[in-house]
């Protein structure tokens, strides 16, 4: 790991320079305090005026005033998103408030600010009908009317057929090689060789290859069959 050189050679503004991020950009400063409009100007988005920032720390996002002082943590580098517009979208993440500067944010960003593990999904609770579940890389709606409450919950399992046998998956994205290993361990009688298909209603089966991703929601129902020709 690389360290600053703290001989009496090196300058005390060197030592004192901070590291921060705009929209995954690097940037430096010898000021620990600086403004909404410094950092918005800095990264080029200019006027300033025309755009929003929005900080993430600790898992929460706070929109940020242009003439707002903002104190940047040495301990590690501060992250911030641009946007243009005057337009914050309000949503609640276990009844935590957030901000955007979009009206969709991605599953894998708010997954990655949130730091919530493979095991966990998104759930968007709903008032008056049926709470639905965020698909992994999927975009999340924040325009509706009100705020959109989130919830994080454990990535459920869910009931596939392989050869009409139920086997039990995660919900969310696998492969044809992971269902067949599943489908295995749990008793199907197939080869990890067999050519995997996923039954289409009105349509043609799909092929499944090893490395192909499917996305398991459940009710879905395989074939494996033998292809090998009999030499």
């Amino acid at each position: 790991m690389a360290q600053i050189d703290v001989s009496s050679d090196s300058s005390d503004d060197e030592l004192r320079k901070t590291d921060y991020f705009v929209n995954d950009e690097p940037f430096r400063t010898r000021d620990p305090i600086v403004s909404g409009r410094e950092v918005l100007s800095k990264a080029g988005f200019i006027p300033a005026d025309q755009h929003i920032l929005v900080q993430i720390r600790d898992q929460q996002t706070t929109g940020r005033e242009l003439d707002e002082k903002i104190t940047l943590r040495t301990a590690g580098p501060e992250h911030f998103r641009a946007f243009p517009g005057d337009r914050l979208f309000t949503f609640t993440v276990e009844q935590r408030s957030q901000v955007w500067g979009e009206p969709q944010i991605k599953e894998t960003e708010l997954r990655s600010i949130i730091e919530i593990g493979d095991d966990e999904i998104f759930l968007l609770e709903k008032q008056d009908e049926a709470d639905v579940r965020i698909r992994d890389g999927a975009s999340i709606n924040l325009s509706a009317f009100g705020a959109e409450r989130i919830a994080v919950i454990q990535r459920p399992n869910i009931q596939v057929k392989v050869n009409n046998q139920g086997v039990s998956m995660s919900w969310g994205f696998s492969t044809g090689a992971a269902i067949k290993e599943a489908a295995i361990a749990q008793g199907v009688d197939i080869e990890e060789d067999f050519t995997l298909t996923l039954e289409v209603t009105n349509g043609d089966d799909l092929v499944i290859g090893d490395e192909d991703p499917v996305f398991l929601d459940g009710e879905e129902c395989f074939d494996a069959l033998d292809n090998h020709e009999d030499s």
